[in-house]
């Protein structure tokens, strides 16, 4: 991620005021397939319609449980000591299969089934993700299928903005819900709460409010280019990148 550098508009920065002028900005997203835009038809709208690109968990698994969507989850892991490359290619192929067989989500998941092994390291997922979304471009598939990423390489908000800008329409980002989670449940916290000197919040509470604050810093984001929808910015790869070969 720090080899991005986001475009920004030079000549008014901020073009969109994301505090004052907020309300013509909108993060909603929609997964599913979106069909041919000349020929609308009923099922063209037959989406799963989302107010943040932010997954909680649980949130995520009812996209995956949505019957429609035919979500498919697909590792990010490959062999150590193999090609990066092939093993890229061979994912890119597998996510075609599925697409081709109907499934409407991509789901690209860094997340262990088991214990994490040194011989099983995880792709770069903006990497991943970037491959998945031209590849789809290049097959005719891209407008069949949303991709989604399930990942611990996701925290903050500029990660957030690189996989967007490269073609992702949800992140999932589980160990910063984790962590989220291990603060509220730790001894430091419980007593922080008992002096009053933290508010006492819930574990949900906790994670909508970091949800809310990735919220906040991506419609800052788009304000430096005047983007008032997400959905302008998905896919749009306006970065600049500085000594990535």
């Amino acid at each position: 991620y720090d080899y991005f550098k986001q475009r920004f508009a030079q000549v008014t920065n901020p073009p969109i005021d994301p505090l004052r002028e907020g309300i013509v900005m909108s993060l909603a997203v929609r997964l599913g397939r979106r069909g041919n835009l000349l020929k609308p038809e009923a099922d063209s709208v037959q989406q799963v319609n989302l107010t943040s690109p932010v997954l909680i968990e649980e949130e995520l698994e009812d996209v995956m449980a949505t019957d429609f969507l035919q979500a498919k989850k697909f590792s990010t892991f490959f062999q150590a000591g193999g090609s990066l490359s092939d093993a890229i290619k061979e994912l890119c192929k597998e996510v075609e299969a599925s697409v081709r067989g109907g499934c409407q989500c991509v789901v690209l998941s860094d997340k262990p089934e088991g214990r994490i092994s040194v011989d099983r390291p995880a792709m770069p997922i903006l990497l991943a993700a970037g491959a998945v979304n031209h590849h789809l471009i290049e097959a005719g598939l891209r407008t069949e299928a949303s991709i989604v990423c399930e990942t611990a390489q996701c925290f903050s908000t500029h990660h957030f903005a690189c996989l967007i800008g490269y073609g992702v329409s949800a992140v999932c980002p589980y160990l910063a819900l984790e962590a989220c989670r291990q603060w509220r449940m730790s001894p430091k916290t419980e007593s922080l709460i008992k002096k009053g000197r933290v508010s006492k919040l819930s574990i949900e509470d906790c994670q909508h409010n970091f949800r809310f604050a990735i919220n906040k810093g991506l419609k800052k984001i788009l304000s430096k280019m005047g983007f008032s929808l997400l959905n302008s910015y998905q896919g749009a790869q306006i970065f600049d990148i500085y000594g990535l070969a």
